[in-house]
């Protein structure tokens, strides 16, 4: 088979537009996965992010996630497959209610 790992890292995506903005801060990727005999990607992979801000200009709110982190693993069972995910925020914060 074929194995596959990657790592990357993003310090900051921002975007803007005429009814909102955002940024992702400190985004950071791991994954290694190999290619089985079954022509299936078995592995983990994971993505965090520091935080998540969007905020609106023609109607205002504002939204803040901390610490984001998804976790997809994929394992063989016998003849079949596990599929586990992970999601996780650690607070969200909505215009000044966390």
């Amino acid at each position: 088979g074929r194995t596959m790992t990657s790592t990357g890292s993003w310090p900051v995506f921002m975007f803007d537009s005429k009814s909102g903005k955002g940024i992702v801060n400190n985004i950071t990727l791991e994954s290694k996965q190999s290619r089985n005999s079954d022509d299936v990607w078995i592995g983990a992979a994971r993505v965090e992010a520091k935080s998540i801000e969007m905020s609106g200009k023609d109607k205002p709110f504002s939204i803040k996630m901390d610490k984001l982190s998804a976790t997809s693993v994929v394992e063989p069972n016998g003849k079949d497959y596990d599929l586990a995910s992970d999601l996780r925020i650690e607070l969200i914060t909505v215009m000044d209610e966390k």
